[in-house]
């Protein structure tokens, strides 16, 4: 059944999915809302408008806190929009996991996330259609068994995104 199937990948993934399979793929912080939340969201309707699944926090919440959650959460990528960021019109960015943060113009955010391998260590390619995301190759990278690594293996069609 289905609901096996999700808990399934519940457990395999202990929580923490790659990128193609989280709810939330990105979660865009602003360091003050008074100042960075028309430049956040912006790059949130971008993101979105691409297909990727995006969340704004824009509470009313101290910067460590809205970080340790999106930390809590597991989503993939945090990006920190501060006064930096929106002077450049760049994007501070923040892979799950790890504790260093890049900082890159959105364009480059963008094909970085849509044509390379970078976020996944899993060998997720993105299918696109113009801009817009509408399903995931995985190629399943991390299998030992020379009969079937490296085959395509997953094709999900992700047209809610």
């Amino acid at each position: 059944s289905i609901e096996r199937f999700i808990g399934i990948l519940i457990e395999h993934y202990a929580g923490s999915f790659p990128l193609w399979l989280a709810p939330t793929q990105v979660n865009i912080i602003p360091v003050n809302n008074e100042y960075h939340l028309d430049y956040s969201s912006k790059v949130y309707e971008l993101l979105n408008n691409s297909g990727i699944r995006a969340k704004l926090d824009d509470r009313d919440e101290k910067l460590g806190y809205k970080m340790r959650e999106s930390v809590t959460k597991k989503i993939p990528i945090t990006l920190i929009i501060g006064q930096k960021e929106v002077d450049n019109n760049t994007v501070s960015y923040r892979l799950h996991g790890s504790e260093e943060t890049t900082t890159v113009t959105f364009d480059e955010f963008k094909n970085t996330l849509f044509n390379s391998r970078a976020f996944e260590a899993d060998g997720t390619f993105v299918a696109l259609d113009g801009d817009k995301v509408v399903g995931f190759i995985s190629t399943n990278a991390r299998d030992d068994n020379p009969k079937t690594s490296g085959y395509i293996n997953t094709f999900i069609v992700n047209k809610g995104c």
